[in-house]
């Protein structure tokens, strides 16, 4: 089951994560710390509200999140 992130798309999918949900608590993201290109999609490592830290990995084959504590 894909985690849900939402997501400012302008040009492409996926461009810039604005709040995700994560073991039934919504999370607005306060700021983008990094983004790098992996084989098949994106990772960005976010600041979430209440100062922690997570990494948003979108995989573009699968159109799926996965959400992973940083």
């Amino acid at each position: 089951m894909s985690a849900l992130v939402e997501c400012r798309s302008e040009y492409q999918y996926a461009q810039r994560p604005t709040a995700f949900s994560w073991e039934d608590q919504r999370f607005q993201v306060t700021e983008i710390l990094a983004s790098w290109r992996i084989p098949g999609g994106w990772v960005f490592r976010v600041q979430a509200d209440g100062g922690c830290n997570f990494d948003l990995i979108y995989m573009e084959i699968e159109d799926a999140w996965e959400i992973r504590p940083s």
